[in-house]
């Protein structure tokens, strides 16, 4: 990993807010997440690895093998998106794609050791990417937003 990307400050990650839509809390939102998904996705391609496949590879870690479809159904990967980013952390030896025994059609993924032996990378990069986002607010205010931002994920739009 590049030793001093993560010193560089966010503003380098140009994404102004136009005057006329700042009270607009959707448009806030949304270019919010934006900028904190291309700084999460930079410093993860500094250790090979797209941000959806750092996904694949928790849900991995935490769940044990599991089919190819139902996966993508838990990331909300559409197939073939889903093959290709196998097929990626297949060709780096992450994970290792297997028939299953009951159905051969289906495919069963699973993380390897070399994968595993990623995940606190991942976790670091992770940790330091929301480390500097939040750094504007307070403890009390960082912890408050992702107990927000948690309800918010949980609830339905009716």
């Amino acid at each position: 990993m590049k030793k001093d990307k993560l010193t560089h400050p966010y503003d380098s990650y140009s994404f102004p807010l136009h005057p006329a839509l700042v009270p607009n809390f959707g448009y806030c939102f949304t270019k919010t997440a934006i900028k904190m998904r291309k700084v999460f996705s930079d410093e993860l391609a500094t250790l090979g690895v797209q941000l959806p496949q750092q996904g694949l590879m928790v849900i991995l870690s935490k769940a044990g093998p599991m089919n190819q479809i139902s996966l993508g159904e838990e990331m909300g990967i559409d197939k073939a998106t889903m093959v290709k980013l196998i097929d990626q952390l297949e060709k780096a030896s992450y994970v290792r794609r297997t028939a299953d025994p009951k159905d051969r059609r289906v495919k069963i993924v699973e993380i390897t050791p070399k994968g595993r032996a990623l995940l606190p990378k991942m976790k670091a990069v992770r940790e330091s990417v929301e480390s500097k986002f939040l750094s504007a607010l307070t403890k009390t205010e960082a912890a408050e937003l992702k107990r927000l931002i948690l309800k918010l994920a949980h609830s339905s739009m009716t």
